[in-house]
């Protein structure tokens, strides 16, 4: 897996960010600007029914940006599942393979920890998380971990929303939006 960091600098224009998952593709395009930004699902009665639906509308948006120089995706997670895995793969190769179709300058992979920390937006330290359990004491571990995550992708909108002056109320779609900034930025400076 090829990773933003670790490529050969270029000069690029038009960038997509992509966050997605089994059931849908959140993007935003950047130049100077955002240009364009989304969220569409995939429909289908089964995974091959789902992943036809994804090509025809990755292709659909891309081929309104036929100068897209570049393509980045944000790599999956780790999962519990094998099977989840597994679907993630496969939704992630077909973007991969449209976007490398598409795009002037091919695309990668960029770990979600590599954008969100070039926006500040980094792993909780162990001081943060106990002045959250002493804001709010007595709950769960899960209820922590949830209450962490939720302020992040907080932050992310929040980032985004005020640097674009744009009104992004998903969470997928800010993401979205991160990984093209990170894109654009490793490969420019």
């Amino acid at each position: 897996m090829a990773i933003v960091s670790s490529l050969v600098k270029t000069q690029v224009g038009k960038v997509i960010g992509v966050d997605a998952s089994t059931q849908s593709f959140a993007y935003a395009i950047l130049d100077d600007g955002l240009v364009e930004y989304g969220k569409v699902f995939f429909n289908g009665t089964d995974l091959a029914h789902k992943l036809y639906d994804g090509k025809i509308k990755i292709n659909a948006i891309m081929s309104r940006f036929e100068d897209v120089d570049y393509g980045a995706i944000e790599a999956s997670v780790m999962v519990r599942s094998a099977q989840v895995a597994i679907k993630l793969a496969y939704f992630d190769g077909m973007i991969m393979s449209e976007l490398m179709n598409t795009t002037t300058h091919g695309a990668s992979f960029v770990a979600p920890s590599e954008w969100q920390s070039f926006i500040h937006n980094v792993n909780w330290t162990k001081q943060r998380k106990s002045e959250l359990q002493t804001e709010f004491p007595g709950h769960t571990t899960t209820w922590y971990k949830n209450e962490i995550r939720k302020r992040r992708k907080q932050y992310t909108l929040d980032h985004f929303n005020k640097m674009y002056g744009v009104n992004i109320q998903d969470d997928d779609v800010a993401d979205a939006v991160g990984v093209a900034y990170y894109a654009r930025m490793a490969l420019i400076r």
